[in-house]
């Protein structure tokens, strides 16, 4: 989302205090800026060393760019950084079980070879269950998804 977007959704609808941490701080610490604007507070850091304390947390297309130890160790800060019954929510592309000439399945695995060769090489498209999978090693107790259409889910993670 972007963070006009962001802004628009966070701000008008919702009236809470909201935090930006930039997806360029996944790994190598470089801030796009900290500091308010507009009612929302930017922060650098890194990811893989922390994140802001916070109810719930919200991350759409961050994972997919990520190794498996890489989203572990993210989920894990994201699971100490939301209190009791706190959740961490993700917007991610969700590949089926089974592969078929479905258009779904051809859209979703071409986006994995697209996360593969435009971003890295160590990102991909993970399944429903591999997501579960991830959140419980991270300590999250609940997990539910919510099929949005053929290429988005909601992955809710329950502390």
């Amino acid at each position: 989302m972007d963070i006009k977007s962001f802004r628009r959704v966070a701000i008008l609808q919702y009236q809470q205090l909201c935090v930006v941490f930039p997806i360029s701080n996944i790994g190598d610490g470089s801030a796009l800026g900290s500091g308010e604007r507009g009612g929302v507070t930017h922060v650098g850091g890194n990811m893989l060393n922390s994140i802001p304390a916070a109810d719930a947390i919200f991350m759409k297309w961050t994972l997919e760019i990520c190794t498996d130890d890489e989203c572990k160790l993210i989920m894990e800060n994201c699971n100490k950084a939301v209190p009791v019954g706190g959740k961490l929510i993700l917007c991610e592309p969700v590949l089926p079980e089974q592969s078929d000439e479905s258009h779904m399945t051809r859209a979703l695995l071409e986006g994995d070879i697209f996360i593969m060769t435009v971003y890295r090489t160590k990102g991909k498209h993970r399944t429903e269950e591999e997501y579960r999978q991830l959140g419980h090693s991270a300590g999250f107790k609940h997990f539910r998804p919510f099929y949005l259409n053929d290429f988005f889910t909601i992955l809710e993670f329950q502390k």
